[in-house]
């Protein structure tokens, strides 16, 4: 990766004044990482660091980012915290994101490191090239957010006795429509049963697993 230009550090102010100086020299960020399971590329946490911090950093903003706990009508929800801090002046800005299906703490970890990357790019509005799927469907209508299965998705014609079933196939692509997967519903396989192996290639058991786990999530408005 070629190395960003940075500015020399600038004296400003307010975090306000400092970020919006920050924002002429943001780059569209490359999608440098890939989820083979469902052929899609992304940018991932550690190149928004190398690309991001610097400039933020030489505009003396500071970035800090928290899991928190919130309390919304009579529900305790987990949210990560991300906070736009400038040293000088101490004047920040802030957003909480909630974290949606932590119900153990691998899911909980996978959740914060999406929302971190996510939160932050949102905040500091920086763009990627083609933007991730996961950023697209949250600019638009939750209707739009439905994934439509891959056009050439057909029911398995596995010879496995333990090979998943045509039924299991057909609601595995009902429910990646219809429910919420705010990590990307790869992620959400991957948690559930640790493969990335394309869906025709699952077991029984795997496909029962993740339907089961996917049925527990919220649905997606019409």
């Amino acid at each position: 990766m070629a190395d960003t230009p940075v500015e020399a550090p600038v004296e400003f102010d307010h975090i306000e004044k400092a970020l919006a100086a920050a924002q002429r020299t943001f780059p569209v960020l490359g999608k440098n990482a890939a989820n083979d399971h469902f052929g899609s590329t992304y940018t991932d946490w550690t190149h928004v660091v190398e690309v991001v911090f610097p400039i933020l950093h030489a505009h003396g903003i500071t970035v800090r980012q928290s899991p928190v706990g919130l309390v919304v009508g009579q529900e305790h929800l987990s949210a990560l915290k991300t906070s736009l801090i400038h040293a000088e002046s101490g004047t920040r800005i802030e957003e909480s994101m909630f974290l949606v299906g932590c119900d153990n703490p691998q899911k909980q970890g996978s959740a914060i490191t999406y929302a971190k990357r996510y939160a932050l790019l949102a905040m500091l509005g920086i763009a990627t090239k083609d933007e991730d799927d996961d950023g697209n469907a949250a600019s638009t209508p939750a209707k739009a957010k439905k994934a439509a299965p891959p056009k050439d998705a057909s029911a398995p014609k596995s010879d496995k006795p333990d090979g998943l079933t045509e039924a299991q196939f057909n609601t595995l692509m009902k429910v990646e429509q219809e429910r919420d997967f705010p990590e990307g519903f790869g992620q959400f396989v991957y948690d559930v049963i640790q493969t990335e192996a394309a869906i025709g290639d699952w077991t029984k058991a795997q496909a029962s697993a993740v339907i089961g786990a996917a049925m527990k999530r919220k649905k997606l408005s019409s």
